[in-house]
């Protein structure tokens, strides 16, 4: 074997070996071409070195669920993720009082009747901070990629404040305004405490 070959796909080995050899029997080249078709592994730049696998930032699915959970809190009320993250992660609860506080402000501002629309711009925009910060916090503590965290987050409070502002105005038709409000808070709580509670488990 040359220098050259040492740097060659185990492939490209393989027809050279069928170059070199002229006649062969039929079934030995079958066994050959065979080989040669299946031989997909990757290998390292010298022959000898165990296989490697190509891996990419963007394809590591982790915490994306958990993330993308959050950011539906978040597009449902904008604080209660962020509470839910800071009460019960341990390097967090310095923040976690301060969090619920705020949720639980939020929770009965939402019920009066100078309430503004989820969808105005500047609540708009807090849910969707709300949800990429939430989402980037749930990747970092399982140690996944921040940036997929944070944008599914977001994403995901994007779109849930919109469909969750269409299916409470159908709900407030059907059953008592402070009713449908009601069932927004305990939806938002009880998701993110599901993703937090996954969250804990994976650590």
């Amino acid at each position: 074997m040359t220098d050259n070959d040492r740097f060659l796909s185990p492939s490209a080995i393989h027809l050279a070996t069928l170059e070199r050899v002229p006649s062969l029997p039929t079934n030995v080249g079958r066994e050959v071409a065979f080989e040669i078709s299946v031989e997909t592994t990757l290998r390292g730049a010298t022959l000898g070195s165990g296989p490697s696998r190509a891996t990419f930032p963007f394809m590591d699915m982790h915490g994306v669920a958990e993330a993308a959970a959050l950011g539906i809190a978040a597009g449902i009320r904008s604080t209660v993720p962020l509470a839910a993250l800071g009460l019960t992660l341990p390097r967090r609860r310095l923040y976690g009082a301060p969090l619920a506080l705020a949720s639980a402000g939020e929770l009965v501002y939402d019920k009066l009747p100078q309430a503004g629309a989820r969808t105005e711009p500047i609540s708009l925009t807090a849910r969707i901070v709300s949800g990429a910060i939430a989402g980037g916090v749930a990747a970092r503590v399982l140690d996944a990629s921040i940036a997929l965290g944070a944008s599914t987050g977001a994403v995901a409070a994007l779109a849930s404040t919109f469909l969750f502002r269409r299916a409470r105005a159908e709900a407030a038709r059907r059953v008592p305004a402070l009713v449908a409000a009601i069932s927004g808070d305990l939806l938002a709580i009880g998701t993110s405490a599901a993703a937090t509670r996954r969250l804990r488990r994976a650590r």
